[in-house]
């Protein structure tokens, strides 16, 4: 009954404060960069991850969730590092990037099946704007409990701003925005602004 109740109860506190868990106290180990056209490196935590399924999608405001096609797909390692996944240097950000929980998936913290078993995150053009010149991003993303509210809220409460019976990626990345503000204010446990909860487990 936790594992639907829990992240469902913090959704809710979100969305109240909004108009409409933090990540576990232990960090993954270091994370090596993922050769990439754009590469990406972290890991999914709550805490970290093992045999998780990692999927990259194409931000499409028109679909369920703003999942659009499938940029790819990979896994976490045994020490919960992404591995598998590459983005081709034409592919377009925002992106989302989602961890799934299936039944290989392992906690290594506790050792058991996570408790929160999807977790997502964004992945923008300035996340990836530090990519060195051999195509290594020099920060590390991960998907946490707080990025997944941050993602849904933005996705819940993203709107036509200018009008043209649209949500743009520009719009969606406001919507982002807003909503990281307000999850890290509501149920960010004393996190500051220079914290990017984008890139810290």
């Amino acid at each position: 009954m936790m594992k639907k109740t829990l992240p469902l109860l913090l959704l809710s506190l979100v969305y109240g404060c909004s108009g409409g868990g933090g990540s576990g106290g232990s960090s993954p180990p270091p994370q090596d960069p993922v050769n990439l056209s754009m590469s990406v490196s972290g890991g999914g935590v709550k805490g970290p991850l093992a045999g998780a399924v990692v999927t990259v999608y194409n931000v499409d405001t028109s679909q369920v969730g703003f999942k659009g096609t499938v940029v790819d797909t990979g896994e976490t390692d045994a020490n919960a590092r992404i591995t598998g996944i590459s983005i081709p240097s034409d592919a377009a950000p925002p992106f989302i990037m989602e961890f799934i929980s299936d039944a290989d998936t392992t906690d290594i913290t506790t050792g058991e099946f996570p408790i929160i078993t999807t977790l997502r995150t964004a992945i923008t053009e300035a996340m990836l704007a530090d990519a060195d010149n051999d195509g290594k991003a020099d920060g590390s993303l991960y998907a946490t409990p707080l990025t997944t509210m941050v993602v849904d809220v933005a996705v819940r409460n993203a709107t036509d701003l200018d009008s043209d019976g649209t949500i743009s990626s520009d719009e969606f990345l406001t919507a982002l925005e807003d909503a990281k503000e307000k999850v890290v204010s509501t149920v960010g446990f004393g996190l500051t602004d220079e914290i990017d909860i984008f890139m810290t487990p």
